[in-house]
């Protein structure tokens, strides 16, 4: 890493991304697309019995699926955590491309806050 830059008070653009594994036969698979398409998620693996679903977005939206995905059985989830940028009309361009942004923003996951 050769820079990191705390954008916590600025206006910023923010996504994580999420596959979910949700328990799934054949005829309920309809049924799952008609709730994640809202989402704009998208079905990326299909097996016998289970389809893994990727979402990208905020935070937010992300629990918000897999909250109305757990009646169906969730297998697995892998989240990556959010990414973001500052908007460009908050910071000057950088032109090394190895900057990394740094967003301290702690959210609690099963009682635990983590950053």
């Amino acid at each position: 890493m050769l820079k990191v830059t705390d954008i916590t008070n600025q206006s910023i653009v923010q996504r994580e991304l999420a596959l979910i594994k949700v328990v799934s036969a054949p005829a309920s698979r309809m049924e799952i697309t008609g709730v994640i398409e809202p989402f704009r998620a998208s079905i990326v693996d299909v097996s016998r019995e289970s389809v893994v679903i990727q979402v990208t977005g905020e935070s937010s939206k992300i629990e918000a699926l897999i909250e109305l995905l757990k009646p169906y059985g969730i297998k697995e989830v892998a989240r990556t955590g959010t990414t973001a940028f500052a908007r460009d009309n908050q910071q000057k361009p950088q032109t090394n491309k190895n900057n990394f942004n740094c967003l301290n923003k702690r959210r609690e996951s099963n009682g635990k806050s983590i950053l």
